[in-house]
């Protein structure tokens, strides 16, 4: 053993583009850095050197902890701090060196951060045992997700292992995408050859079933995580994270009763695990047992930070749950408790949109002036930095497009792009062309590219909606395949050519119309719409969507006379007459789609059926109001109603989709018709 203290350890290949991040955030707190590279191709070694690092070189042989303990094997060190090259040392670095010089512990947590996609809330918390003394008997195990843990045990008692304030931010769950199929197909091998050989280890089954879940193959991963749970210690560490996924599994094919009745077993053996309340609560909410919800997610707010190795969603024993409870109170109608559920979960974050959307809506409900709800959005946001964004974008949910542009011009910089974005779509609700045409024409020239598909339809939609023509300028850096597109889709247009249109261009009309709508732009989608046959059931769902209730409502009308309702249209149809008593006609077509649609329209006619039962029991009472057979029979059939209601089964607007419920264009599309 030498004077190193810490002896920072990583195994790589083919790593170049995010080992600089990792090592720049290590290199100032290590003695030395040892890097095992099992075959790079690229850069790898070649900057692992350029920080001074000790590269072992090391034929890869599907087995992480084999390449692992090569490294442990050259450092003489008299700490090991193991990590992964996607991963950055972001928190505890200044007092590390001081604590373990000091320190009788054994080995530390460290607290790790995934990060899942680009907004703060999309993180996956987790510890584990990172760094350790160096010993000779302190060696990885398992082939794939390596342990250090099982050897330290062997030799020390738990205590020995503290916690720590080191925090490491894994970024390769977001940053390496492109690279999952090949990791995952690799993972699943070994994992395979392990099972073959481990006697049907439940921990090895756990990790087979994530992999195969994440390639798609949703039936086997559950038969899976069933079969490790069943065979599971119940004192592993892995089960209660074992338990949220089989929980989540659930939920996302669809059978939350069996989340919550396998959730409502496993609480009380975790009462301090969050996630497990808030999938509770979220598998109670889609079988619309509201109290049952609600009390799931008070439990899952009610949850202190615990010391247990727990795999946690950021935000599932705060801000998530406070906003699952107001979003519920919501749908009880109760708008000023769920209001104040929404300020505290956005006392844990300011700038959680969920949250934010949710107060605007019930204050919304509580008939509260624009004026104060302005004001009041102002004081949340006033703290963040991208404050005028989500005003904005409260402010289009809301429906409120002329006080966005009158409050918020001081405040608006066209280096953010997606404030002018939400600011030229509130000019396009106002018919304002000319002052959203200049907006996204500047937007077209500075946004990334992934965005400039969405900025030209609105910029042609805007330009189509003023009554011009496209002009050079716009076709400028398309390529010609999409200069095409456009050019065609204006002739048809203006001059309504009798032929098809060819695949490619139904695909841009089918979103431009959607685009247009969603603005206000029913002209222009109605001009689209009537261009071809073919996009007529499109418009009439884009209509329904976006809360044109009365518009879609002629257009389905019009279509079902030619018989040419797909599944879809006809659910929509189906709740527009359930919405208007029409509970006859309404079952019907919602039978019609069940083959189709499933559920929602299973339940849509189920509803028709009490519905109708409901009003045949009323009138029966008429006749005999003292009869407690009849009374009996009407309050099971409410009954039945209330708790179908509340299962979400069919379209929910926003506040500012509601508003266009009424909206009546007598000639949307009548002019096409009569060509």
């Amino acid at each position: 053993m030498t004077d190193a203290l810490l002896s920072i350890q990583l195994i790589v290949r083919n790593e170049e583009t995010l080992l600089p991040f990792c090592l720049d955030s290590v290199k100032t707190i290590a003695d030395e850095i040892v890097v095992v590279d099992t075959g790079s191709t690229d850069r790898s070694v070649e900057i692992a050197r350029s920080y001074g690092a000790k590269v072992i070189v090391s034929k890869w042989n599907d087995d992480f902890s084999y390449a692992r303990n090569q490294g442990l094997a050259h450092t003489q060190a008299q700490w090991i701090f193991y990590i992964d090259a996607d991963e950055v040392l972001t928190e505890g670095k200044e007092s590390l060196r001081e604590r373990l010089t000091a320190t009788n512990a054994e080995a530390f947590w460290v607290n790790i951060e995934n990060v899942l996609g680009r907004l703060p809330e999309e993180r996956l918390q987790h510890r584990m045992i990172r760094l350790f003394r160096n010993n000779p008997s302190y060696r990885f195990r398992e082939r794939i997700h390596e342990q250090i843990i099982p050897s330290i045990l062997e030799r020390c008692t738990p205590d020995r292992l503290e916690l720590s304030n080191l925090k490491l931010t894994h970024l390769g769950y977001f940053a390496e995408i492109k690279n999952q199929s090949e990791k995952r197909e690799r993972n699943e091998r070994i994992l395979a050859s392990m099972l073959s050989e481990s006697n049907q280890d439940p921990f090895v089954l756990y990790n087979l079933a994530i992999a195969k879940e994440q390639r798609g193959d949703t039936q086997e991963a559950l038969k899976d995580l069933l079969s490790a749970k069943a065979s599971a210690p119940a004192a592993a560490a892995y089960r209660p994270v074992l338990i949220r996924d089989i929980a989540k599994l659930y939920l996302t094919i669809e059978r939350p009763d069996e989340a919550a009745r396998m959730l409502n077993e496993e609480c009380g053996n975790y009462q301090d695990y969050p996630d497990l309340y808030f999938l509770l609560g979220r598998s109670y909410r889609l079988q619309g047992l509201y109290p049952e919800a609600l009390q799931a997610f008070q439990k899952a707010a009610g949850c202190q930070p615990s010391s247990a190795p727990y795999a946690i969603e950021t935000g599932t024993a705060t801000f998530r749950a406070y906003t699952e409870l107001g979003e519920l109170l919501a749908k009880l109608g109760q708008y000023e408790s769920a209001k104040t559920c929404y300020e505290k979960a956005m006392e844990f974050h300011a700038g959680y949109m969920p949250a934010l959307l949710g107060w605007t809506a019930a204050l919304d409900a509580l008939n509260v002036s624009i004026d104060t709800i302005t004001a009041g959005l102002q004081q949340l946001l006033a703290k963040l930095p991208d404050r005028a964004k989500k005003y904005a974008e409260a402010m289009i949910y809301l429906g409120r497009f002329e006080e966005l542009i009158g409050t918020h011009n001081d405040e608006r910089d066209p280096a953010e792009p997606e404030l002018e974005y939400f600011t030229a779509l509130a000019h396009l609700h106002l018919k304002q062309y000319d002052q959203a045409i200049l907006i996204l024409q500047n937007l077209s020239a500075t946004v990334l590219p992934d965005r400039r598909t969405d900025i030209s339809q609105m910029l042609a939609l805007a330009t189509w909606s003023r009554g011009s023509a496209l002009g050079y300028e716009f076709y400028w850096e398309l390529d010609a395949d999409v200069r095409r597109l456009y050019r065609s889709l204006e002739r048809r247009l203006w001059k309504r050519p009798k032929e098809a249109m060819d695949p490619a261009m139904l695909q841009m009309a089918r979103e431009m119309i959607g685009k247009a709508v969603q603005t206000g732009l029913l002209d222009t989608a109605s001009e689209l719409a009537g261009s071809d046959p073919a996009l007529l059931m499109h418009a009439a769902k884009c209509l329904y969507r976006s809360g044109y209730v009365q518009l879609a409502a002629d257009l389905f009308i019009h279509l079902l006379e030619g018989d040419s309702l797909d599944a879809e249209a006809t659910v929509c149809l189906a709740e527009i007459l359930y919405d208007r008593a029409h509970y006859g006609e309404a079952a019907a077509l919602f039978e019609q789609a069940v083959p189709e649609i499933g559920d929602a329209a299973r339940i849509g006619a189920v509803l028709s059926y009490l519905q109708t039962s409901r009003s045949l029991l009323q009138q029966a009472l008429e006749f005999t109001p003292d009869s407690s057979l009849l009374k009996g029979e009407l309050q099971k059939t409410a009954t039945g109603i209330e708790l179908l209601n509340k299962i979400g089964w069919r379209t929910e607007w926003t506040p500012a989709q509601r508003r266009s419920a009424g909206v009546v264009t007598p000639d949307f599309l009548m002019h096409d018709r009569e060509r």
